[in-house]
């Protein structure tokens, strides 16, 4: 009986023990649950740092330079709405432009100038496009103008337009019309007559019995 006794003890000792053990176990969770929390917040930035420079270096990469056919309408927005022209946006720094008379601008400041003094001479003036060609890194615009002078002349002005592009912006250009038209009066020249100097080579025209491949009503 003695040892039944005793080892009724021994089982109830055992059993006290157990929960310590259930206790050590939590323990044991919670601490190896913060190492594995720390680990993890370091792995997403390095992710979010890897992402800015190519944001970056996309946002530094220039924009492509305009097609010739953008150029085209560029052109004739800007000279159908004078209030819209940027002549910086069109033309290169080094572009040269000649004028059926003979004279030749170079550079942007020169044909700043140059449209200025256009400016100056015109109290109004509408321009249509009849026809406009793109071939290459060419415009040829045929143009149709109606020009009041500040000296109160209506002129009728029809012009051709030659256009030369490099880099998306006008590098060179010549226009064909009858400069005696804007000369002033008393001069002594005739609409018609010969410019005292050669305006330069014709221009070489595309197939004019073909359509446009740009339709003007659309510029």
């Amino acid at each position: 009986m003695a040892g039944r006794k005793k080892s009724t003890r021994k089982k109830a000792t055992t059993k006290k023990t157990a929960p310590a053990r259930k206790g050590g176990r939590k323990k044991a969770t919670r601490a190896g649950g913060a190492p594995a929390r720390a680990k993890k917040a370091p792995a997403r930035k390095p992710a979010a740092a890897a992402r800015k420079p190519a944001s970056a270096a996309a946002a530094k990469q220039p924009a492509p330079p305009l097609t010739a056919e953008q150029v085209a309408r560029r052109i004739v927005r800007m000279t159908v709405h004078p209030e819209t022209l940027d002549l910086q946006a069109l033309y290169a720094p080094s572009c040269t432009s000649r004028e059926a008379s003979g004279d030749v601008a170079e550079g942007i400041e020169a044909i700043e100038q140059k449209f200025a003094a256009f400016e100056s001479m015109v109290r109004d003036q509408r321009w249509k496009a009849r026809n406009t060609w793109v071939r290459g890194s060419r415009i040829c615009i045929e143009w149709q103008g109606e020009i009041e002078t500040t000296d109160g002349r209506s002129i009728q002005l029809d012009e051709v337009a030659v256009h030369e592009l490099k880099g998306g912006k006008i590098v060179a250009e010549r226009f064909y019309y009858d400069p005696a038209l804007l000369e002033p009066p008393g001069t002594g020249r005739r609409p018609g007559a010969s410019p005292g100097a050669a305006p330069g080579p014709p221009p070489v025209m595309p197939d004019l019995d073909g359509p446009s491949p740009i339709d003007p009503l659309d510029l």
